[in-house]
């Protein structure tokens, strides 16, 4: 985690500056939401500097329709107070905070943007997307740096900025395929490993299926609510359960702390979870619902696996610390990453063999 000195204070202050002067209506409008905000559970100067390709993305765009009137000057006097209230506010957290209360923040600020959807909901997927590429990059690349330079940081800007711009679900899917593949192509020809093209699909593919099964209507809301129990009730269960019973290991030479015992009982508390949060809101009939928690709850397992692998396999404990007690953002949303994909996927598969009105991807997941 950067150190907030004089010196990284105002370096933020310098290229809020200039987000500020290009289009301060965009880029500046997102500053003042988005640093403080992300102040709340990490270093306010890596927040900024994680969200200002985001900034400066939408600045680029918005000079298309650039005239010298249409500068934005008076945002600043909304921008400064804004990013030193982050700056205040982050570090308060982080003085007086300790990690089961920053775990309660990211919760509360994770499902306020859920129930709000829309852009803001967009927003945090392409957060998280960012984030996880960035923790990514920083497990699998040498010392001395990529050997692509930052073209695969560039393909990640032109994914988030369609993903903000709500593009429809099948030119997503296509554009990653692209993204993915001249990253893939551009690694062959310089004779490079393909883990940069790897950490592109998986952080795009996270993003986009979460994005795209929240969606914008109630069933969206209720579905990605629906995952959220499943994969936290796993996490949670799973843990307790495998400290109190113990036994048999469940892949020893991945991850020696998880047993059987924990799995079984992470996926039953997934299975009454899920079921509960999605009985609250819909009459459901049938074993639909449990069956899906389950193997949701068992796809969120293989992501938790599958995580520990890429550190085992770079010899790192945590995927970062931007997380003051809890590592990385990867650390965090591993098994969600997992469980929503195959969710996403299985949507996808059980709306392409539907007739009819075209439903959202929440309401075909749930069946309602």
């Amino acid at each position: 985690m950067l150190d907030l000195t004089a010196a990284t204070i105002l370096v933020a202050f310098a290229g809020v500056f200039l987000i500020s002067l290009l289009r301060g209506a965009f880029g500046g409008g997102f500053a003042i939401i988005g640093i403080p905000l992300l102040s709340l559970v990490m270093d306010p100067v890596t927040a900024g500097g994680l969200l200002a390709p985001l900034f400066v993305a939408t600045d680029l765009v918005a000079l298309r329709y650039w005239k010298p009137s249409t500068w934005s000057r008076p945002d600043l006097v909304l921008l400064l107070p804004g990013l030193l209230a982050g700056i205040g506010l982050g570090t308060l957290l982080f003085t007086v905070l300790d990690h089961r209360a920053i775990a309660i923040v990211m919760a509360a600020v994770t499902l306020a943007l859920t129930w709000v959807g829309g852009l803001p909901f967009r927003l945090l997927c392409t957060f998280i997307a960012s984030t996880i590429f960035y923790e990514w990059s920083r497990m699998s690349r040498p010392a001395t740096g990529g050997a692509l330079g930052f073209l695969p940081e560039a393909l990640l800007l032109v994914f988030v900025g369609t993903l903000i711009a709500g593009v429809p679900a099948a030119w997503l899917l296509a554009l990653v395929v692209a993204l993915v593949v001249v990253t893939a192509v551009s690694a062959q020809m310089r004779g490079t490993t393909q883990w940069d093209a790897a950490g592109l699909a998986y952080a795009s593919l996270s993003a986009l299926s979460l994005a795209l099964l929240r969606g914008s209507d109630h069933a969206g809301l209720i579905a990605i609510l629906f995952l959220f129990a499943v994969v936290w009730a796993t996490d949670i269960a799973a843990y307790f359960v495998g400290r109190a019973v113990g036994g048999a290991k469940l892949a020893p030479r991945i991850s020696p702390g998880k047993t059987w015992s924990g799995a079984i009982g992470g996926a039953i508390a997934a299975v009454i979870a899920g079921t509960a949060v999605v009985w609250s809101f819909f009459s459901a009939d049938g074993l639909w619902i449990p069956t899906l928690a389950l193997v949701l709850s068992i796809c969120s397992q293989i992501g938790d696996l599958f995580e520990s692998f890429i550190k085992r396999r770079f010899g790192v404990k945590d995927s970062s610390h931007l997380i003051p007690g809890h590592g990385g953002v990867m650390d965090r949303v591993d098994g969600l990453i997992f469980a929503c994909f195959a969710a996403f996927l299985l949507a996808i598969v059980i709306s392409l063999t539907l007739s009819g009105e075209t439903m959202s991807l929440g309401g075909v997941l749930l069946g309602v």
